[in-house]
């Protein structure tokens, strides 16, 4: 059912798709966020990576190893929120009762953050990507009827960011806090990626 749902929405024939489905609980009609990638393309990144010695079991998407990652974090009342903060660009997660409810990539990433020597620039960025935010969790209200995560945590963020991410979001975030640094981060995350779908 899933894979005829999809067929009208992909740029190539569904029948050479590999397809996941992940539920959103506590949600009218029994609501899902679908995956779908070309099947040859995900043979292809597993074929290289045994070419390199590497012998993948699993292969998942970025939004559910980050729903692992939020498991090994307090979960406040409305749920966790993690940003994760990548070279181009970060993606922002938010877990409620251990469920993935919601994620989106954002355009910003460490590369759009200068360093001490412009102090003016890095707070330029530091509320684009605020702006972005606060834009995420309005949509995540006012599609799942629900307040957004009051606790946020940080992964991979320059070290002046969870504190002006504080300042910015005000009452929209109670509690930023960095979670690991930029290196850090790297290897919990390639240890998070969750067991979805067999490596072909």
């Amino acid at each position: 059912a899933l894979r005829w749902q999809l067929a009208d929405l992909l740029d190539f024939p569904v029948s050479e798709a590999v397809l996941a489905a992940i539920p959103v609980p506590d949600t009218e009609g029994q609501q899902i966020f679908a995956v779908a990638a070309r099947e040859s393309v995900v043979q292809e990144r597993v074929d290289l990576l045994r070419g390199a010695g590497l012998q993948p079991f699993y292969v998942g998407i970025i939004d559910l190893a980050l729903r692992d990652l939020c498991w090994l974090l307090p979960e406040a009342a409305g749920g966790v929120g993690l940003l994760l903060v990548e070279t181009r660009s970060c993606h922002l997660t938010m877990v409620q009762g251990g469920s993935y409810r919601f994620g989106r990539p954002l355009a910003l990433g460490s590369e759009h953050f200068p360093g001490d020597d412009d102090p003016a620039g890095f707070r330029a960025a530091s509320e684009d990507l605020a702006l972005e935010m606060q834009r995420t969790m309005d949509f995540y209200e006012n599609r799942f009827r629900r307040p957004p995560p009051a606790v946020l945590y940080l992964c991979g963020a320059p070290k002046l960011l969870p504190e002006t991410l504080g300042e910015l979001l005000g009452r929209r975030c109670a509690h930023v806090e960095e979670l690991l640094s930029p290196a850090d981060s790297r290897c919990l995350l390639a240890q998070a990626f969750a067991a979805e779908l067999p490596a072909p």
